[in-house]
């Protein structure tokens, strides 16, 4: 069936005024056992608004929640586009990062649907792109920055920068800077929860690129024998890095659930701008493995707005996004920034009378104005000692570096 025809079914069930029961739904989608679900936003439009599909829809979101995801967009994008900014000014000492502007819902859309405890609650593996998944966390945004100003009040004391971030405090259990490596990691992660007995929950997450990796299958097949506590998502940005995705798989908006599929895991292929539809999606997952019914892949097709390390050839202060890049289209990149997250959640939350245009306004001042503390302080941070430049480096510990000394 596709999307067309499931939007189709939706929008007659709402015209006629009644709900759908989850049974019935997913029996619309033809998925039962390990099938893959398209969903997209005029489907789950519908779903929110299905009381009746109790605790799996976005009903079960308060209005308080809504905000606090839409506030924690903003910090991603204000954080990571003012981050650009400074090594434009060049004025500040910061290193290369890959920013996150036009994927935001991706994070905070699925981490909403994860018990956030600490480390004892779910737990996240991240990639070399870390900042909307980190931040979702109740991520600091002072110590985020501190921690790409190489300062030692970052969040590991600036020996990590965006590559090797970890925080398990808040159950991020870091970034990576090998392709492919967080599935391995995860799974390792929500098998160690499976021997412990708990229920928690481990997700993953990683590019489309990163999922033709070998560690991928492998962790597939393990995910599917021992029945993990674990969700795998699948960002689809369309680049492998400078390579379009379509020229480098069969199907790229789908290949990944076709990979889960074969292995008889369930995998759901959604729209990636759309944050709703990927909290929908992400809870019935997270619920699934508590349960001990296994692993789900998520696949979710977005797009980002810079350079794959930033502003790109024609650099701009002030522009959340890259122009002239060789290897796309400007006129692609415009046909994006009209389904920006942002705007389509900020649209959303205006329509069911949640917050006012006035009111979107003063938390976006608010944000920003944090980001700029986040600076500050990161700017009055001090750096490391010198002689503790390999102070992790060697398991016997603190070690002289020859090289420093006079």
């Amino acid at each position: 069936m596709d999307r067309e025809t499931i939007t189709k079914s939706a929008e007659e069930e709402r015209n006629n005024g009644g709900g759908i029961s989850r049974r019935d739904f997913l029996k619309t989608l033809g998925i039962t056992g390990a099938g893959i679900a398209f969903f997209s936003a005029g489907s789950l439009k519908h779903l929110a608004q299905a009381d009746s599909m109790g605790a799996f829809t976005v009903a079960d979101l308060p209005n308080e929640k809504l905000i606090e995801m839409y506030t924690q967009m903003l910090k991603i994008r204000f954080f990571d586009c003012r981050y650009q900014d400074l090594k434009l000014e060049g004025k500040d000492a910061v290193s290369t990062m890959c920013p996150s502007p036009g994927e935001e819902a991706v994070g905070v859309g699925v981490i909403a649907a994860l018990n956030l405890n600490g480390s004892k609650g779910d737990q996240v593996i991240s990639t070399h792109r870390p900042d909307h998944h980190l931040i979702p966390l109740a991520g600091d945004l002072k110590k985020l920055m501190a921690e790409y100003f190489l300062k030692s009040t970052g969040y590991t004391g600036g020996y990590g920068n965006r590559m090797h971030i970890v925080a398990p405090e808040i159950g991020f259990l870091g970034s990576n800077g090998i392709v492919g490596a967080g599935w391995l990691l995860g799974a390792g992660a929500a098998y160690a929860i499976k021997v412990r007995g708990t229920k928690q929950v481990a997700v993953t997450f990683g590019g489309e690129g990163a999922a033709t990796q070998y560690g991928f299958g492998s962790a597939m097949t393990q995910a599917a024998f021992h029945k993990l506590p674990w969700i795998a998502v699948v960002e689809n940005n369309g680049y492998e890095y400078k390579i379009p995705s379509y020229k480098a798989m069969v199907d790229p908006a789908h290949e990944a659930a076709n990979i889960a599929k074969g292995h008889g895991l369930p995998a759901y292929v959604v729209d990636g701008q759309d944050i709703l539809a990927i909290y929908r999606v992400a809870k019935e997952a997270v619920e699934r493995a508590r349960a001990g019914e296994g692993t789900t892949l998520i696949h979710l097709n977005t797009y980002r707005y810079y350079d794959h390390h930033g502003p790109g050839p024609d650099p701009v202060i002030g522009r959340p996004y890259a122009l002239g890049i060789s290897y796309r289209s400007d006129r692609e990149l415009f046909h994006w920034l009209n389904r920006d997250p942002i705007k389509l959640f900020k649209r959303t939350l205006i329509d069911w009378k949640i917050l006012t245009d006035q009111q979107a306004g003063t938390i976006e001042d608010g944000v920003k104005a944090e980001v700029e503390e986040a600076i500050q302080f990161a700017r009055e941070a001090s750096y490391l000692p010198s002689k503790d430049g390999v102070k992790n480096v060697y398991k016997e510990g603190t070690v002289l570096a020859r090289q420093f000394l006079s």
